[in-house]
């Protein structure tokens, strides 16, 4: 990816030096004339001519050209700010695009993974069973066989995940619905209890989120609360401090929505951390997948890349706000879909 500077075109700085030379320049050009005596020799001239009425058009001359000046620097000024934005918006969308060209490469990488350890587990889960079976209950080789199916069980179902992620998100396929609000309550219950005492998890679902359905499973939509958890926790490294999730209905679009859905209903997943937040290029890589800017086999990079290739699958948007010192918020924009009944739980909860 072609790399740019986004310093304006124009900047406050230059701005100051380009008048301050058209000053100086001014004034020098004065200096001159009033050295080679022009202003007496045009005075002379136009006493000379005054049938001429030289002196109005001389006023009339410059008065234009002062002006014509000024505006041109009016319009500089305007086109300098124009291509600046122009060149942030041009390398937004190149970041964005690259962004998804390389999420789409993680995918399909993946997707072959995953799909070739899926077949290695089959013989391992078929032969197991058939072994299993053999077996008399209660016996020790019989429990062994349990675990190994167990383990083995436990992977195809992860794999399956990995190729969920894997799949295009192409926004059209809604197989895969749960109820947000009562996801999310057991995906917290479980983060709860995998947090060291010295960080607190505070929750606020909103009442109105109880009857919204959005396009996850009910695994995807856990997997998206535990990353951003554990997301914060990890940014509460050695500190004390508060993790806080909240999911309330919003009444516009994310800006980055796609246009077809505009007209639906949204609600936010927010998770925001008292942790030591992030700066300007941490932000700007923070999606991208295996970045992490924790050491070598402290962690893996991709949380958050998850997070957004499952919210885009289910066509939301992830929007991360952060400031060094002060923490991260993380908000996850998803449509919805009403239903009615569902089991009600508590709204707010401290730890």
């Amino acid at each position: 990816m072609k790399t740019y500077d986004l310093s304006p075109v124009i900047s406050r700085r230059g701005l100051w030096i380009l008048v301050t030379l058209f000053v100086l320049a001014n004034l020098a050009l004065g200096a001159l004339m009033a050295e080679i005596d022009v202003f007496d020799r045009v005075y002379a001239f136009t006493r000379a001519h005054e049938d001429w009425e030289l002196d109005e058009i001389i006023l009339t001359f410059w008065t234009t050209i002062l002006s014509l000046v000024l505006i041109l620097a009016l319009l500089s000024m305007r086109l300098a700010r124009e291509v600046a934005a122009a060149s942030r918006r041009q390398l937004d969308m190149e970041r964005k695009l690259a962004l998804d060209r390389k999420q789409l490469a993680m995918g399909t990488m993946l997707g072959g993974i995953a799909h070739a350890m899926n077949n290695n587990l089959q013989p391992i889960i078929t032969l197991s069973e058939a072994v299993r079976d053999e077996l008399p209950d209660g016996s020790e080789h019989a429990r062994d066989l349990d675990r190994i199916l167990q383990a083995a069980t436990s992977s195809r179902e992860i794999l399956a995940q990995v190729l969920g992620v894997a799949r295009s998100s192409t926004g059209s396929e809604f197989d895969d619905r749960c109820a947000a609000r009562e996801t999310i309550l057991r995906a917290l219950d479980l983060a709860r209890v995998a947090l060291p005492n010295r960080i607190r998890l505070s929750t606020h679902l909103e009442p109105e989120t109880e009857t919204c359905v959005v396009a996850l499973s009910k695994s995807n939509l856990e997997t998206i609360v535990l990353n951003l958890v554990n997301n914060g926790r990890d940014a509460l490294e050695g500190m004390e401090g508060g993790i806080e999730a909240g999911l309330n209905l919003v009444a516009h679009a994310p800006p980055r929505a796609r246009i077809e859905m505009l007209d639906h209903p949204w609600l936010c997943l927010s998770v925001t951390d008292q942790g030591k937040g992030m700066d300007e290029t941490e932000r700007a890589r923070a999606f991208d997948p295996f970045y992490t800017t924790k050491g070598v086999h402290e962690g893996t990079g991709i949380g958050l890349s998850e997070v957004l290739s499952l919210v885009k699958g289910a066509g939301g948007d992830v929007e991360l706000t952060s400031t060094p010192g002060k923490g991260t918020r993380v908000a996850v924009y998803l449509p919805y879909s009403e239903f009615t009944g569902g089991r009600h739980g508590e709204v707010d909860s401290d730890r």
